[in-house]
């Protein structure tokens, strides 16, 4: 089943923004211009920043649609990740890391730990354990996109030590 709630929450509030930023910036006067013109000089700034902040969230819904963003009985539960399970992560890291472990400790534990967080982020803990039955290859395709901003910077950090030693 399609959620269309929040294309219809993106919408309404783009479409009240814009009415309100009409209104009270004075380029639209309704019949009951009466009313409007009565408010304070406050109250028409805030609503000048309301209508704004209005015009700015309808715009980010329509352009961000997640269906699961107002789902209330979600049958995919995101699971937090163990602190056993991230120590795991990090030490099977670390010990693929081989020869490369020794030579540069400190920038490897930094490489981890970044390839940790974005793990984490964005896998819960089943589909992560998922992905490693999986054929290696397959893995490699599945995290290279994720973990490439890792791997430049520690590929910038080992080159500024093997300058460094030079």
């Amino acid at each position: 089943m399609t959620n269309y709630l929040p294309l219809i929450f993106g919408i309404s509030s783009l479409l009240l923004g814009i009415y309100l930023f009409l209104v009270f910036f004075g380029i639209y006067k309704p019949k009951t211009s009466e009313q409007t013109a009565e408010k304070s000089e406050s109250m028409k700034v805030i609503m000048k920043v309301i209508s704004i902040i209005l015009i700015l969230k309808g715009c980010y819904n329509l352009l961000n649609l997640d269906s699961d963003t107002y789902k209330t009985n979600s049958t995919k539960l995101k699971t937090e990740w163990n602190e056993t399970a991230k120590d795991s992560l990090n030490k099977y890291c670390l010990i693929g890391m081989g020869e490369q472990q020794e030579k540069y400790s400190k920038i490897n534990f930094e490489y981890c730990d970044c390839t940790t967080k974005k793990i984490m982020k964005s896998y819960t803990q089943e589909e992560y354990e998922t992905i490693i039955k999986k054929p290696v290859n397959e893995q490699m395709q599945i995290f290279t996109e994720l973990l490439k901003d890792c791997k430049k910077d520690l590929q910038k950090k080992k080159d500024i030590i093997e300058k460094t030693n030079k």
